[in-house]
């Protein structure tokens, strides 16, 4: 399994980003500092670019509402029919913006297991998963997964592996990119993208995590080298 961390002062440097200048005030309607004329992703961020590639991700993420643009638009994620909330602490630090709260601790739920929508994907394809993760752990200790759940068919209701794509063990230093790429199996056909968030010991110590940008497309090569990631 490889880790990935990639310093949020890189978002906007690749060159596809970097010729993207703010027009006139009035004229960026969602204050990404990216022009309507150029706007891919009117109402989200389109300096958003984790994996470096020169494309916004909001143009190529898998993932409906990604960016967490509103609150409603954690929707999609489930949680033992549990209401998942919205946060307006932003990953990217865009003011129209905020991320999916999972926090643990006295009075909130002892743990997160979140399966985002069913999202069709190719098999035997090199794809990448990362996020902007915000973890704290006061009690400096803290237990989250990155997960991949591949299935046979395009309901995602056979499961064909679960895969770790990061496991954090401790709090991060504010927000920081994590995740990694991976092979899909020949016979899968789509995946959930799952959050697992737990307090270690107790499971009363406090931990909070705040999630924003989820980037999921397949990729032509792996973002290092070729080995897969982690598997249950």
């Amino acid at each position: 399994m490889r880790t990935i961390l990639i310093s949020l002062l890189a978002l906007g440097s690749s060159p596809a980003l970097a010729g993207l200048e703010p027009e006139p005030s009035g004229k960026d309607a969602d204050g990404d500092g990216v022009g309507n004329a150029a706007d891919l992703c009117p109402g989200s961020d389109d300096s958003v670019d984790l994996d470096g590639n020169g494309t916004a991700d909001c143009a190529e993420t898998f993932v409906s509402d990604a960016g967490f643009d509103a609150a409603g638009s954690t929707a999609q994620w489930v949680h033992a029919g549990q209401t998942v909330g919205w946060s307006s602490d932003d990953g990217s630090a865009y003011a129209q913006s905020g991320s999916m709260p999972l926090d643990i601790g006295p009075g909130a739920v002892p743990s997160w297991e979140l399966h985002g929508d069913c999202l069709s994907v190719d098999p035997s394809t090199w794809h990448i998963l990362l996020a902007q993760w915000d973890l704290s752990a006061p009690g400096g200790a803290t237990d989250a997964w990155f997960m991949v759940w591949e299935y046979a068919d395009a309901a995602c209701t056979s499961v064909v592996t679960i895969r770790t794509v990061e496991h954090l063990t401790a709090p991060t230093a504010g927000f920081e990119t994590v995740g990694g790429d991976f092979v899909t199996k020949p016979s899968t056909r789509a995946v959930h993208v799952a959050i697992f968030n737990r307090a270690p010991g107790t499971g009363q110590d406090p931990v909070q995590l705040r999630v924003d940008n989820i980037l999921l497309h397949d990729s032509p090569a792996a973002l290092e080298d070729e080995d897969e990631t982690g598997e249950e």
